[in-house]
């Protein structure tokens, strides 16, 4: 009896095609990003700390607990808090230097380029989660100024309500647990009250009213040849595109922290990470007002892009070596029926 063959094609394994990522980047790049990769991991480390995004919370809590027990019973256990704090930061200090920077250069393999490019990835996505203030400067100036007025009314309290004690313990509370996911849940309920939204808007002269009255006047007053009747009506909202030029990767969507997102309105006011987090506005009169949309996708403007410097400045509307950002606008049209 003859044995049937059975003859099969393997497909080569991926280790034996080079990556396109390794290919595309210089020698000299790699190097760089190899030498700042412990930064990387210590910088990181700080972050997820501070934005609650570890694996654990234990280590919030437990420093939480620690410095409640040292502000409220500093004179009653001075003599062990004092000693067991500098103890313990002195441990906490050589465990994340020794696997931050010790392990990393030392007795862990070396990482590859695309383990660098996620952790460049997600730095970049929690300084961006930190720095996520898009109201203008001169509101902020003004919040600041107006809780400096008010320091007669904080030490009218801790003469009189609470002590200091308390006051610090708050307040740091405050501060450490700021971009927790349960509080920022706990700010975002807080902010749909009416009294709360008037409150912030008398500190810093924003109006944070959720209705916008700008476009209802602009679609009510709106007459074009695209327009049905005065309740239906075509408009176009406009976005930004943005991208940035990194070296050895080309022009892609990866923004530094600090500055606009991937995409963003034309006034610089809101951003988007995706244009599937964009949102209809919404109309004060018109609650049950219909959107629509006429086109499939964002399209394009024809002018393309629009090419800057390192800081978004001096546009043009060619590419060049000195050129490391650029923005194209993007439009959609939209069809409104106004329901009250």
């Amino acid at each position: 009896m003859k044995n049937n063959l059975v003859h099969a094609e393997f497909v080569p394994s991926a280790d034996t095609h080079p990556n396109a990522l390794l290919q595309d980047t210089p020698p000299q790049v790699i190097a760089a990003l190899h030498s700042i990769y412990p930064f990387l991991i210590a910088a990181n480390r700080v972050l997820s700390f501070v934005t609650w995004t570890t694996e654990s919370y234990y280590r919030n809590f437990v420093l939480m607990f620690i410095y409640i027990l040292s502000v409220l019973h500093w004179n009653n256990y001075i003599i062990i808090v004092l000693p067991t704090f500098i103890v313990l930061a002195y441990c906490c200090t050589n465990w994340f230097v020794k696997t931050s920077f010790v392990d990393t250069a030392y007795f862990m393999t070396p990482p590859t380029l695309e383990e660098i490019v996620d952790t460049l990835d997600n730095f970049n996505m929690r300084a961006s989660f930190v720095s996520r203030i898009n109201a203008p400067s001169k509101d902020f100036r003004r919040l600041f100024v107006n809780l400096c007025l008010l320091t007669p009314f904080y030490v009218y309290l801790m003469k009189n309500y609470i002590s200091y004690k308390v006051w610090m313990v708050c307040t740091s509370l405050f501060v450490f647990t700021y971009y927790s996911t349960w509080f920022i849940a706990l700010r975002r309920l807080l902010f749909r009250l009416k009294p709360v939204k008037r409150l912030l808007g008398l500190f810093t002269g924003e109006n944070y009213s959720v209705a916008d009255n700008e476009l209802e006047v602009t679609l009510l007053n709106l007459n074009t040849k695209n327009s049905i009747d005065r309740n239906t009506k075509v408009i176009e909202f406009h976005l930004l595109e943005n991208e940035r030029r990194w070296v050895g990767l080309g022009w892609c969507k990866r923004m530094m922290f600090f500055e606009r997102s991937p995409y963003c309105t034309l006034d610089l006011k809101q951003y988007l990470g995706s244009l599937d987090d964009f949102c209809f506005p919404k109309l004060k009169n018109y609650e049950n007002t219909k959107w629509i949309w006429l086109d499939k996708s964002w399209v394009p403007d024809q002018k393309g892009w629009t090419y800057c410097d390192n800081y978004w400045n001096h546009p043009q509307h060619g590419d060049s070596v000195t050129r490391y950002t650029r923005s194209r606008q993007l439009r959609r049209q939209c069809l409104v029926v106004l329901n009250k």
